[in-house]
């Protein structure tokens, strides 16, 4: 199956050939149609068992890959940018004593000068948020994550004491700047996050993490921002790795494609509460009402995301095991959406005490992230 996103360039069979167990054997592929541009392509190829079997009826999906292909390089990576609309009135800044407003013809956005955070986004009226847009690089730790005492070494990172040091903002061809710079308390580093603003109410984020001499710090679970939305923005229309959660170490068996899914349907009720429902390699990730407004995430490399009913403090148990149950927790009358660079594997080599490959742990240094929020 030859697709661009939803869109199938040529889907056909190859038969007829005989393949022992524990063999290999070379499948020649007929030539695919040309894609130009820049749009991604995947390629799928399926093994369907093709007669009844004493345990598999014919049909049946024996395995399964994916190859992603582009025309050019630029189709999964790309450069993000904000460019001034011409038909839109000109982003004007004011302020009060805590806060800064941008605003243009259509939307306002406020920031706030004591955390330095976006605390309102405002586009024809709706408000996208129902609590200011945070830096998050902790998650509900998993069993796994319980078995390697992540839960007690990596604590630190649940809350590593952000303390604002300076805050500025400048209005340069048409774009609205802001730039917040934090210390971190509990652990060592600095941490920026800039915000640029455009009159159409977009929003480019970039934050970076400024590592200190190491002095043993622990491993970061993920590297993001999270933000809570009204409880209406409960679809999900994503081009990345589905339909089930997957994870940098758990996502083969999930294919690159286009979902469509609500926020009930991404939380998996675990025998006991913890991180659950997010999606790897994603692309675009729209986040919308029934009416289709909304946000749409796009970012400069495939990224993380997940939305839920439920904060991840919710779902976190602390330094013990409670023995709590997930249908025991309340989900939140709002959206929880996670965007991240990366989160750290989950292992299930075993759960008591095994972490994940070096090559899908985080270990502390320089991040940096950049994302694009874009109204709907």
């Amino acid at each position: 199956l030859w697709k661009q996103e939803e869109n199938v360039l040529e889907e056909g069979m190859i038969s007829g050939f005989h393949l022992p167990p524990h063999r290999t054997m070379r499948v020649m592929i007929p030539p695919l149609q040309t894609v130009t541009g820049a749009d991604e392509t995947v390629l799928t190829i399926e093994l369907i068992q093709k007669k009844d079997a004493p345990l598999t009826k014919a049909g049946h999906l024996l395995g399964f890959d994916q190859i992603v292909l582009a025309a050019n390089a630029d189709a999964v990576t790309q450069e993000l940018s904000l460019t001034e609309s011409v038909a839109l009135s000109l982003i004007s800044c004011t302020e009060t004593e805590t806060e800064y407003c941008f605003a243009a013809e259509h939307f306002t956005c406020r920031v706030s000068k004591r955390t330095g955070t976006v605390v309102s986004f405002i586009k024809d009226g709706t408000e996208y948020l129902k609590q200011p847009m945070v830096f998050d690089i902790y998650r509900a730790p998993t069993d796994n994550d319980f078995g390697a005492k992540l839960n007690e070494k990596n604590r630190a990172w649940a809350d590593p004491g952000l303390t604002l040091v300076s805050l500025d903002h400048t209005l340069s061809d048409g774009v609205a700047v802001v730039t917040a710079r934090y210390d971190l308390r509990r652990v060592t580093g600095r941490l920026e996050i800039e915000y640029r603003i455009d009159n159409a109410g977009e929003i480019l984020i970039r934050q970076t993490l400024h590592a200190a001499a190491d002095k043993g710090e622990p491993d970061l679970l993920r590297f993001g921002m999270r933000m809570r939305m009204p409880a209406a923005y409960d679809r999900i229309d994503y081009y990345g790795r589905g339909p089930w959660e997957n994870y940098a170490d758990r996502k083969d068996g999930a294919l690159v494609g286009r979902y469509r899914q609500t926020v009930d349907e991404q939380f998996y009720p675990y025998i006991r509460p913890q991180e659950t429902g997010t999606k790897s390699d994603v692309r675009r990730w729209r986040q919308h009402d029934i009416a289709g407004r909304g946000v749409e995430i796009t970012a400069s490399e495939p990224f993380s995301a997940s939305a839920l009913h439920y904060a991840q403090e919710a779902l976190d148990e602390g330094l013990t095991k409670q023995q709590g149950h997930s249908q025991e927790i309340e989900p939140d009358d709002a959206v929880w959406l996670c965007i991240d660079k990366a989160q750290y594997g989950l292992g299930c080599v075993d759960s008591w005490g095994q972490l994940p490959l070096r090559k899908y742990r985080m270990p502390y240094g320089n991040y940096e992230f950049e994302f694009k929020i874009r109204p709907l």
